[in-house]
């Protein structure tokens, strides 16, 4: 766990990050690998906290309780034929219900689509790395995250390739970056989704006997946004999934 700091006397703990990120050269010489890792992973059963980005696997298995659960949206991970949900179509398998803004799903959008949803309702993220961030020895993505090795899970750097226009990220982890900006305002993907993309989302959720019948003059764009209004008035976005204040999650500059 991150060890105490003097300069957080009589700051929250969302004051102190904003302070560490205006006064303190080796936090920002970070970039947003450290914001990754401070907005990291906390076990919704014993509430021990991570400083790792939620990687390429979302299935996380604590250490400290030996409880698994989505580190996107910190769903319980169902072993195989334990899953308690009625009717589950999945029962069989090792899987989590994943809300529809969980990162599980949004991973899988292209990075322009995750950047038009953050657009569309006027927040700033960064495409560039924060001013002052360090270049590290032998490149690479630095966002730190859990990984499986033949000793067991171990805490590494990502490693992969950076790319021009992800703010010194990787995709994988500049993903992460805007999707932690959609779930911290609660911006719903629904508003996006083609038609069908809501019909697949709807049978995760909701019965065919409430699937509102299409109209003989609908065409796809209409009848895409009749289901959708319905979706979000019947299914909200993930409970779980943390919701931090505004000025904790805009783009780091």
């Amino acid at each position: 766990m991150p060890f105490w700091e003097p300069q957080h006397q009589g700051l929250s703990c969302e004051g102190f990050q904003e302070w560490k990120r205006t006064n303190d050269p080796e936090y920002q010489a970070q970039g947003l690998a450290a914001y990754l890792q401070e907005n990291g992973i906390a076990c919704p059963n014993c509430k021990f906290s991570y400083a790792l980005a939620r990687g390429g696997c979302m299935h996380f298995h604590c250490t400290q309780c030996r409880h698994h659960f989505c580190s996107g949206c910190y769903s319980v991970f169902h072993a195989k034929n334990k899953c308690p949900l009625p009717g589950c179509s999945i029962k069989r398998s090792l899987h989590a219900h994943h809300p529809r803004d969980c990162l599980f799903y949004l991973r899988d959008w292209d990075v322009p689509r995750l950047q038009r949803l953050l657009q569309d309702n006027g927040v700033v993220f960064n495409t560039d790395p924060p001013a002052g961030t360090r270049a590290t020895t032998g490149g690479g993505c630095q966002v730190m995250e859990q990984k499986e090795t033949m000793a067991g899970l171990k805490d590494e750097p990502c490693g992969k390739e950076t790319q021009a226009g992800y703010a010194g990220l990787c995709q994988a982890h500049y993903k992460e970056y805007l999707v932690s900006l959609i779930n911290s305002y609660s911006l719903d993907p629904a508003v996006l989704y083609t038609l069908q993309e809501v019909e697949l989302v709807w049978q995760r959720h909701l019965t065919p006997a409430q699937l509102p019948p299409r109209g003989p003059t609908d065409d796809d764009a209409t009848y895409a946004g009749r289901l959708i209004k319905k979706l979000m008035d019947e299914v909200g976005l993930g409970p779980k999934i943390p919701r931090r204040q505004k000025t904790d999650t805009r783009g780091l500059h």
